[in-house]
């Protein structure tokens, strides 16, 4: 194969890995920037916990997708070497991005796209200790770290090329230095579980529908009914009816208590006239 064609290859693999796809998901399903959100990241997790759950899968798909795609077409031209190559620029690309200023995620799941273009067995086994891993300890970025270990160990082991392993090795290298700030948290102890959401994300709980929402303030769980509303300072728990209503602190309605409750009144017979308390008609 030429050296014009790999140049060519691997640009073009930089080039598919750079596509922020987190970023653009976010704005086209939820009109968000997911950079403003959560950790900041646009890796599938971050996605996840701030969109819900449809965006997250479509991140970690496309995202996967970056580094498969080059490995194929790599395998397919030239074989290991040149596949390893391709998918190590995709990882690049994801991580150093010119459409984020030259900075983006993590390349856990383009890492992981790359392994399956070049040994799909590592790569089933390195989900699956992934994802014991995450059941175990709930923590996405633990479980990427035990993950990147593990088909590291194993591809270190099976048969494959220099390259692959070489490769393989400084994408786990790559992938556990931009855990650091995870692994400084995980050491704190405030690293946070998935998939709890941070502070603004969306929430796809059915549970919060069209006919009921939590008042601030209020001591009650029950959502107020269209036809009764808790004035501020009474004393009952009761709602008014639709025929009574309470004042908060009025003295001079229909009588001289802090707090006169005034009834809906009643036909009044035209030959009938009542006087009020203070002698008022």
């Amino acid at each position: 194969m030429d050296i014009a064609t790999t140049i060519l290859l691997l640009l073009g693999s930089y080039f598919v890995g750079s596509l922020p796809f987190g970023l653009w998901v976010g704005k086209l399903l939820k009109g968000k920037d997911i950079r403003t959100m959560g950790s900041g990241n646009i890796g599938a997790t971050n996605v996840w916990r701030c969109l819900g759950p449809v965006a997250g899968t479509a991140v970690l798909v496309l995202d996967v997708a970056k580094g498969l795609l080059p490995a194929l077409v790599g395998m397919s031209l030239s074989g290991e070497p040149l596949a390893v190559a391709a998918g190590l620029a995709s990882v690049i690309g994801h991580s150093a991005s010119p459409f984020l200023g030259f900075k983006g995620g993590k390349g856990v799941a383009t890492t992981l796209g790359m392994l399956f273009g070049v040994a799909p067995v590592a790569a089933g086994y390195t989900v699956l200790v992934w994802s014991v891993a995450l059941l175990i300890t709930r923590y996405v970025s633990l479980a990427s770290i035990v993950a990147s270990f593990f088909a590291t160990a194993y591809v270190l082991l099976a048969d494959h090329s220099l390259a692959v392993r070489a490769v393989i090795v400084l994408a786990a290298v790559l992938i556990i230095l931009r855990h650091r700030p995870n692994i400084s948290r995980l050491l704190d102890g405030t690293e946070p579980k998935f998939p709890s959401r941070p502070p603004g994300a969306e929430s796809d709980d059915p549970d919060l529908s069209l006919h009921s929402r939590t008042v601030k303030g209020n001591a009650s769980d029950e959502p107020p009914s269209l036809h009764s509303h808790t004035v501020k300072g009474n004393a009952s728990d009761e709602p008014p009816s639709l025929h009574s209503r309470t004042v908060k602190g009025n003295a001079d309605v229909l009588g001289s208590s802090p707090a006169a409750t005034e009834q809906a009144p009643t036909t009044p017979d035209p030959n009938t006239r009542t006087a009020t308390p203070n002698g008022c008609i």
